[in-house]
């Protein structure tokens, strides 16, 4: 009796389990795009206008918790110091917030401009 059991059962386990980690995925990252929306548009508003900060957000996992991302360009880190705290209030409780400054030398980035200018 068991042994007519068991097969199908794990047969119909192989065949669901994936399906059922892509629904669970799906769901985590739609979740993260409507936590991006909420935290983008949040930015905005205190910034007064679209701007040079973005918004990434990393979907959570069983190993780490979601995150939300803000980066700007080199020379603009001012605009973090003043999104940082209405992205905070944005983010959900149980997420990361990561406040990236740009990384390398301002003088740097200008002359490899001029280099490309010339």
């Amino acid at each position: 009796m068991v042994e007519a059991i068991v097969p199908p059962i794990l047969v119909a386990g192989l065949a669901f389990a994936p399906l059922a980690w892509r629904a669970w995925t799906d769901r985590q990252q739609a979740r993260a795009l409507i936590v991006r929306a909420d935290v983008h548009r949040a930015v905005i508003s205190v910034l007064g206008g679209e701007s040079y900060v973005s918004v990434n957000v990393e979907p959570p996992t069983p190993w780490h918790p979601g995150r939300v991302i803000l980066a700007t360009p080199t020379g603009w880190e001012s605009l973090l110091e003043a999104a940082a705290g209405k992205a905070l209030a944005h983010t959900p409780a149980t997420w990361e917030l990561v406040v990236k400054p740009a990384l390398g030398n301002p003088a740097a980035a200008g002359a490899g401009m001029a280099r490309i200018a010339a």
